[in-house]
């Protein structure tokens, strides 16, 4: 995969002052192809199952 692409991701802590270098294989970005789709794997595996979204389209 070409362009800029290194297969490391940079997970930072800020509470807690943590960096950590995350290393995924290929298929991975393949499989969550684009920026979006990656924020919202990480985002996703963040928060709690018990969690409930409230939205206002006000």
């Amino acid at each position: 995969m070409p362009y800029g692409f290194t297969g490391k991701i940079l997970k930072v802590d800020l509470s807690t002052e943590n960096v950590e270098i995350k290393k995924f294989d290929e298929s991975f970005y393949r499989k969550f192809l684009g920026g979006r789709a990656l924020a919202l794997y990480f985002l996703l595996k963040r928060i709690e199952t018990e969690c409930r979204f409230s939205f206002s389209w006000k």
